[in-house]
C-alpha cells in the first residue's frame, strides 16, 4: 500500500472513530435527562380559596409521584375557562421545580358540578311524581265517565213510556250518583296536590335553567413543565385567579343593657358562579383588590377653559367603562357579561357587582370606602361554597365590647326617644363597611350600617325606641306690636316638652330643639332667659341648634320650658326655609 492509500484509510478510520464519538455523548446525554413525552393528567384537590372584592384565588395541591428524573409534564385541568392566566402560580417542593406554563382552552361539553347534577335529580323525580298524579287524576275522571254512562238515555217520545222497573231505576240511579260523588270528591283532594306538584316541578325546571345558563362550556386546562431534579416526585401547588366570586361583611350584634356588652359577631356573605364548586376548605377574605392594579395614581394638571358651546346635559346615570369595571356617578360596578341600563343608584360609594343570576343589584365589599385598610380574615372553619351564586353566610370573627349609652329625642320631628350605644372597638383588626342586624335580647330591632372603623376608634349603632321614655312637646304661638315710636312685632314661642321615665333606673336624655337665625339686620330673634327652664347648650352658636342633656328619676317627669320671640318691623314678611349648610356637615 503506498503512502497515499495509506493515508486515505487512516483518514476514514478517524472520522468514523469521531462519529461513534459524537454518538455516545449524543446517547449518554439523553440517558442523563429523560423528556417524560407522555403527561400526567390531574385536577389536583382544591385546598384553600381566598376572596377579593370581585374575584377569588383558589389553590389547589397534587402529588408528583416517584419516577425517573428529568423533565415531567403535568396537566391540571379541566379549571373553568374564566382563570386569569397571569396569575398562576406554581410551587413545588424540594426537588420539583416549574420551568414552563401554559393555558390550553377548549369547547365542549360543559363538566356539570354535583349540583347541577342533583338539580337533574330532584327534577326528574318530581317529573314522575307529577306524571303518577296526572294518572290518578285521569283514572278518577274515566271512572266518573263510565259511571254517567251506566244511565240509559230517556226517550225524546214521551207517548213512549220507558221498559225499567221503577225500584231497579231508582237503585241504579242512587249507585251512579255515589260513585260519582266519589270520583268528584277524589279529584277535588287530588287538585291541591297536582298543582303543588307542578309548582315544585316548574321551580326545578327554573332552577336548572338558571344553573345551566350561567355554565361555561369552554374549559382550560394548566400544562406545566415540572423539573424533578432527583427522581422523588413531591408535591405542587398551584393557585389561580377567577372571576365572579365576591363576599361582603354582615355582622350581627346582640346587646346587653344591663352590663353594658355587646357581642359582635362577624360573617362574610359569599356568592359565587365560578363553575367550580369549593368543597370545605379553609376560606379566607381579603380587602385586596388584585382587579384594580398595583400601579400607583399620578396627579395631572387641571386646565380650566370656557367652552364655545355649552354641552348638553349629562344622562341621570352617566356610564364610564373602565377595564372589567363600570364607574356610575361615584360608584362601581363589576361588569362581568352583565348589559347594564343605568337606573337610580343609592348608597354613595358602595360598591355592587351585577348579580349573575336574576339580574339584580347585590351588595359587595366597598372597596372605596374601606379606608385603605389591607386585611385578610380566615373563616373559623372549613366551609364548603358551591357555584350556585347563593348567599353562604361564613363566619370570621367574633368580639365583646363595651358600650356606652345614649337617649336622644327631638321633638319638633319626632316625640319618640332613641337609643344609640357607641362602643370602642378593641384589637387590632378593623371593623369593615357593612349591614349589620340589632338584637337586644330576643327582640330583633332592625337592620343598620356600621362605618369602616379602626381599633380605638368609636363604633356607633341606633337601637330603635326607647318605650319607657315619652316626650310630650306643646307648643304656643302669639305675636304682638311693641315699640311708640319705632314700632315692630315680636313674634312669640313658648315651648315646654316634658320628659317621664318609665324604667327603673334614671336615665339621661338628650334633647334636641332649634330656633331660627338670620343674617338680616332688620330681624331679631332672642331667648327670653327670665321666662325659660333648663337654659340649653347652643346659646351662643350661629346655627339656633340647642340641646338639653337632662337626667330624669324613674317614675318621675321633667319639665324644660323655652321661650323665644323673634322682632321685626310691621312691613317685613318673614319667610322660614330649612339651612343644613350652616352646619358645615350637611346635616
Amino acid at each position: 500500500m503506498n503512502n497515499r492509500l495509506r493515508y486515505r484509510f487512516l483518514y476514514g478510520v478517524t472520522a468514523i472513530l469521531a462519529l461513534f464519538l459524537v454518538a455516545s455523548e449524543m446517547t449518554f446525554a439523553a440517558a442523563s435527562i429523560e423528556v417524560v413525552t407522555t403527561p400526567i393528567e390531574v385536577k389536583g384537590e382544591i385546598t384553600s380559596v381566598t376572596l377579593y372584592s370581585s374575584e377569588a384565588r383558589v389553590e389547589r395541591t397534587l402529588a408528583i409521584a416517584e419516577g425517573v428524573a428529568g423533565l415531567r409534564q403535568v396537566v391540571v385541568g379541566p379549571l373553568p375557562a374564566t382563570l386569569i392566566d397571569s396569575s398562576i402560580q406554581v410551587e413545588g417542593t424540594d426537588g420539583l421545580a416549574s420551568v414552563s406554563v401554559q393555558v390550553h382552552r377548549s369547547s365542549g361539553e360543559p363538566v356539570e358540578s354535583a349540583r347541577v347534577k342533583d338539580q337533574r335529580t330532584q327534577l326528574k323525580e318530581l317529573q314522575q311524581s307529577l306524571l303518577r298524579l296526572k294518572r290518578e287524576d285521569q283514572s278518577l275522571k274515566e271512572m266518573r265517565a263510565r259511571f254517567a254512562s251506566i244511565l240509559p238515555n230517556r226517550s225524546d217520545d214521551e207517548d213512549t213510556p220507558p221498559n225499567i222497573d221503577l225500584v231497579a231505576w231508582q237503585g241504579l240511579l242512587d249507585l251512579v250518583q255515589q260513585g260519582m260523588e266519589r270520583a268528584a270528591s277524589s279529584r277535588s283532594a287530588l287538585a291541591s296536590r297536582l298543582r303543588e306538584a307542578q309548582d315544585k316541578v316548574q321551580q326545578a325546571r327554573r332552577s336548572l335553567d338558571l344553573l345551566l345558563q350561567n355554565q361555561e362550556r369552554a374549559r382550560a386546562e394548566v400544562h406545566i413543565g415540572i423539573q424533578d431534579l432527583d427522581g422523588a416526585g413531591g408535591v405542587i401547588r398551584i393557585s389561580y385567579l377567577i372571576p365572579n366570586a365576591n363576599w361582603r361583611p354582615h355582622y350581627e350584634v346582640d346587646v346587653d343593657t344591663v352590663n353594658h356588652t355587646l357581642q359582635l359577631r362577624a360573617f362574610a356573605i359569599v356568592r359565587q358562579m365560578t363553575g367550580e364548586d369549593w368543597p370545605e376548605v379553609p376560606v379566607s377574605f381579603s380587602t385586596s383588590a388584585p382587579e384594580l392594579g398595583s400601579d400607583i395614581p399620578d396627579l395631572a394638571a387641571i386646565r380650566l377653559n370656557r367652552p364655545r358651546y355649552q354641552d348638553l346635559p349629562l344622562k341621570e346615570a352617566e356610564i364610564t367603562r373602565l377595564g372589567r369595571q363600570v364607574f356610575l356617578g361615584d360608584t362601581r360596578f363589576r361588569t362581568g357579561e352583565m348589559n347594564f341600563d343605568g337606573g337610580t343608584v343609592l348608597g354613595g360609594e358602595e360598591f355592587y357587582s351585577y348579580a349573575l343570576a336574576g339580574g339584580k343589584l347585590d351588595h359587595i365589599l366597598p372597596v372605596f370606602s374601606n379606608r385603605g385598610f389591607l386585611r385578610t380574615f380566615s373563616s373559623v372553619k372549613p366551609e364548603q361554597i358551591p357555584s350556585d351564586g347563593e348567599s353562604h353566610r361564613l363566619l370570621y370573627a367574633i368580639k365583646q365590647l363595651d358600650f356606652d349609652e345614649e337617649r336622644i329625642c327631638a321633638p319638633e320631628l319626632n316625640t319618640a326617644v332613641f337609643r344609640r350605644i357607641i362602643a370602642r372597638v378593641t384589637g387590632s383588626d378593623p371593623l369593615l363597611h357593612g349591614t349589620v342586624a340589632v338584637f337586644l335580647g330576643e327582640d330583633y330591632l332592625g337592620q343598620a350600617i356600621i362605618q369602616t372603623t379602626a381599633p380605638g376608634e368609636e363604633m356607633v349603632l341606633d337601637l330603635g325606641v326607647d318605650g319607657q321614655v315619652t316626650v310630650k312637646r306643646i307648643q304656643r304661638d302669639s305675636e304682638e306690636q311693641v315699640g311708640i315710636f319705632s314700632k315692630a312685632i315680636h313674634y312669640r314661642t313658648d315651648l315646654e316638652l316634658v320628659v317621664e321615665n318609665f324604667h327603673s333606673d334614671p336615665i339621661t336624655v338628650s334633647l334636641r330643639e332649634r330656633i331660627p337665625f338670620t343674617e338680616s339686620d332688620q330681624l331679631r330673634v332672642q331667648i327670653d332667659r327670665s321666662a325659660t327652664t333648663h337654659l340649653p347648650e347652643g346659646l351662643e352658636s350661629d346655627d339656633g341648634l340647642l340641646s338639653w342633656s337632662l337626667e330624669v328619676s324613674p317614675g318621675e317627669a321633667t319639665k324644660v320650658r323655652l321661650v323665644w320671640w323673634i322682632a321685626a318691623p310691621p312691613d317685613v314678611q318673614l319667610t322660614r326655609r330649612e339651612a343644613p349648610e350652616r352646619l358645615g356637615k350637611g346635616e
